[in-house]
């Protein structure tokens, strides 16, 4: 409720017509105008009773369709490794959401989800990894009936297990 589905809604107006987006979502609420665009839902097997498609598996079948964008509706969980791999290995333009109650929490909060889906990595891994895929945070936060863009910041790199942050805005 803080705008950031909305956002990216409207950032894909930026999108050339002739770039590939495909969405992927739990609850279809993106509001994309693009002639080409693919929507793709998981789907819950208690809900759909036709079994499970999970984020994992369409940010997996997803890459392969070769998306100029990927545009994931909001990362809560184990899906974050996914996307951070798929967007080391190519796939550019990747963009999503998540709740956190700053920049630098979201930071955290994506190391998290990833850590939760491969207990394996190191953290220093994942760090490293975070430092070379994301580019930009935008922070939004609700102040009543408003919507506020707080900060935009560029993920500078890693210096000594420390995220490096400009504020653009």
């Amino acid at each position: 409720c803080t705008g950031k589905t909305t956002l990216l809604s409207i950032l894909t107006h930026f999108i050339p017509k002739d770039e590939r987006i495909i969405t992927i979502e739990d609850t279809p609420e993106l509001k994309i105008k693009h002639a080409n665009w693919v929507q793709m839902i998981s789907r819950d097997q208690e809900i759909e009773k036709k079994g499970v498609v999970g984020f994992r598996d369409l940010i997996k079948n997803a890459c392969r369709m070769r998306p100029d964008r990927l545009l994931i509706g909001e990362t809560r969980g184990i899906e974050m490794l996914d996307m951070l791999i798929a967007m080391n290995l190519g796939t550019c333009g990747i963009m999503t959401t998540c709740h956190a109650n700053s920049s630098r929490d979201a930071l955290k909060r994506l190391e998290i989800m990833a850590l939760l889906a491969d207990s394996k990595i190191s953290i220093n891994l994942i760090k490293e990894l975070i430092s070379k895929t994301i580019h930009i945070l935008v922070h939004l936060e609700k102040k009543g009936a408003n919507r506020t863009l707080i900060e935009i910041v560029n993920l500078c790199g890693l210096e000594n297990d420390t995220y490096t942050l400009e504020r653009v805005f």
